[in-house]
């Protein structure tokens, strides 16, 4: 005799299920589907340079979003990529996260263990943290990237993929070399955007004229195919007193 009851699996809730012998029939009702998306709220800019920066996400295919740490650059690219990942109307299907893996100066940790996930999660925090902070959960990112909606793809092994139905977001763009850029821009394919963040003052990369970020930003600064943000200082959300140290810093030379 059948009976009624529960049955669940990730991701779906069968309520009213009938279960005969042991195995659960088709269900009465139409199963919910869980949608990790659901419960992102839609991005609010908090200055211009964040409204810029939404406004071209919409308008452009390629986007340059320059300025110091702390500037939220990559927070906001983030928020605005997963709204429109969200927009039932959109042809995005997944947000494809690139970032150069070369450390911060003298600080090299060596042979990371582990599958390339593993060893890519270190330097994959700015992204992951602030998925966690916009979805306001510290699982966010792993439930993301377990339902194919966010992905990890590492610059040294890109040749031979295409990006199509992503928004893909580079970050730390100033440690990348004219040569990978162009590897990653060939990448871009079919209903995709890709949007490249990065620092000019934080070049790891031994020989500063070896970065992309400022030789591109100036030769394609007037192109109408390209959108470039440059982030303000002053909209910073940082510690107050680290501008002011920032600004003698420099001041001093270093």
């Amino acid at each position: 005799m059948a009976k009624k009851g529960k049955a669940r699996k990730y991701g779906i809730s069968h309520e009213d299920t009938e279960w005969v012998e042991g195995e659960a029939k088709t269900p009465s009702v139409v199963p919910k589907v869980f949608n990790p998306l659901e419960k992102l709220t839609k991005f609010k800019p908090l200055n211009k340079s964040q409204s810029q920066l939404q406004q071209l996400l919409i308008d452009k295919d390629i986007i340059f979003g320059i300025g110091s740490a702390g500037t939220g650059k990559t927070y906001a690219s983030l928020a605005i990529a997963l709204n429109l990942l969200k927009d039932k109307g959109s042809h995005y299907e997944c947000v494809s996260l690139c970032k150069s893996v070369i450390a911060v100066k003298e600080e090299e940790l060596g042979f990371l263990p582990g599958d390339i996930t593993e060893k890519l999660e270190p330097f994959m925090y700015s992204f992951t943290g602030n998925i966690n902070k916009i979805l306001k959960s510290k699982n966010a990112n792993t439930t993301l990237m377990s339902a194919g909606l966010v992905e990890w793809r590492p610059i040294t092994y890109l040749r031979g993929c295409q990006y199509d139905q992503r928004i893909v977001i580079v970050d730390e763009v100033q440690n990348i070399t004219m040569h990978d850029f162009k590897t990653i821009i060939t990448r871009l394919g079919k209903y995709s955007k890709i949007i490249f963040l990065g620092d000019i003052e934080q070049i790891d990369r031994n020989g500063k004229t070896n970065s992309c970020l400022s030789i591109i930003s100036e030769l394609f600064k007037e192109s109408v195919d390209i959108g470039v943000v440059l982030f303000d200082e002053e909209e910073h959300f940082r510690k107050p007193a680290i501008t002011s140290i920032l600004k003698t810093l420099r001041s001093a030379g270093y």
